[in-house]
């Protein structure tokens, strides 16, 4: 089977604080990451909650924790 590549991505050098939203408006668990348009890496929620962003929102963005 082949992948489909998911049509949100996100630049190597975005903010995570964008990239959730993305993944918010995307309804997306998993953001790839792409560098001079090649496959450089995911983020996921897990990495968005280790760097301490929460309640995010298409809206509102996201809030740091601490």
């Amino acid at each position: 089977a082949i992948m489909k590549f998911p049509s949100a991505t996100a630049a190597l050098d975005l903010p995570l604080r964008k990239a959730a939203e993305i993944m918010v408006k995307s309804s997306s668990e998993i953001l790839p990451v792409l560098e001079n348009d090649r496959f450089a890496g995911l983020i996921s929620w897990v990495e968005l909650l280790d760097a301490g962003l929460e309640n995010c929102s298409p809206l509102g963005g996201c809030e740091r924790n601490g």
